[in-house]
């Protein structure tokens, strides 16, 4: 497949869903390029900035953020527009702002790109693999197991196939079919990582908490929260 840059529309489309931004604000905290390095080196100032108790925590709360900002846009992207956008981990600078308690991503415009796939299938095992490079991250600097982080994903992808495309008044009959597809992919190929997973993807429930009530101020919880489904 050959990589084309992403168009203005597209552009403009994971800034208005998945907080893309263009600059990054200095006096935010950063973690430039996604690699075991950088992410161990950058726990202990995000722990501080998240409150969190332990690395642990810290390292699930922003696996569940990567979850939002990176993994469900590669799946929008394809859904929306068929096209298969996994970008370089390397490239991307993360900033935490404190004020808004909220994690964003930038990247230089010129290596944001996307390819056309010709099937969902090859789009899903790209996808995944490209997936899994970033889970390989945190397993291998803080631990963490595949189950938690998938699940992670889990609660936007569930929410994004399940709730946001079957409602969206402007996603078209190809846009719809993707997502089925996706969907169909997710919960029955041996590949997938939810093969085996109760079909998380289904009913938004989990088996694992992802730590965030360990640093609210009000200990609440996540709406898929295991605590609350038991």
């Amino acid at each position: 497949m050959n990589a084309k840059c992403l168009t203005q529309a597209e552009l403009e489309f994971l800034e208005t869903n998945f907080s893309y931004l263009p600059t990054i604000d200095e006096h935010n905290y950063t973690i430039k390029a996604l690699s075991n390095d950088s992410i161990q080196q950058g726990l202990p100032a995000l722990q501080a900035a998240y409150g969190a108790s332990h690395p642990y925590v810290t390292a699930s709360l922003l696996s569940r953020s990567l979850s939002y900002m990176l993994v469900l846009p590669s799946f929008a992207m394809y859904i929306w527009y068929g096209k298969q956008w996994l970008p370089n981990l390397k490239d991307i600078t993360l900033a935490y702002e404190p004020a808004s308690f909220a994690m964003k991503w930038s990247a230089p415009v010129s290596t944001l790109s996307a390819a056309v796939p010709s099937s969902t299938a090859l789009f899903m095992d790209d996808a995944i693999a490209h997936i899994d490079l970033l889970w390989d991250i945190f397993k291998t600097t803080c631990k963490m197991p595949d189950r938690l982080l998938w699940e992670n994903a889990a609660a936007y992808l569930s929410w994004y196939l399940n709730t946001a495309i079957p409602q969206s008044e402007g996603a078209s009959e190809d846009v719809r079919q993707r997502a089925n597809a996706v969907k169909d992919w997710l919960l029955t190929n041996p590949s997938s990582p939810y093969a085996q997973m109760e079909n998380r993807i289904t009913d938004g429930y989990r088996k694992s908490c992802c730590l965030y009530t360990k640093v609210d101020l009000d200990k609440r919880s996540c709406g898929n929260c295991p605590i609350l489904a038991s």
